[in-house]
């Protein structure tokens, strides 16, 4: 499933600090286009392994939609 970020609470032990950041500025007001994620856990047990844009597409159906990957390993840690 992919989540939206108002659900980020639930997950925030399984998601990059990208993904915090973008909730954190949401939840102070900033104006960012709806985001949704998918959690590390989703990765790894393979269910978004071969997941194709056309995929997606019929998600969000007629919505105009960007791809921002972003893997957990691709974070430093300071």
């Amino acid at each position: 499933m992919i989540r939206g970020l108002s659900k980020i609470e639930s997950f925030i032990s399984n998601v990059g600090p990208k993904t915090i950041n973008l909730a954190f500025l949401a939840d102070a007001g900033f104006n960012i286009p709806n985001t949704y994620f998918i959690t590390n856990d989703q990765i790894a047990s393979g269910e978004y392994k071969h997941i194709t844009s056309s995929e997606i597409s019929k998600i969000f159906r007629d919505s105009k939609f960007i791809i921002r990957s972003s893997a957990l390993i691709e974070d430093s840690s300071s």
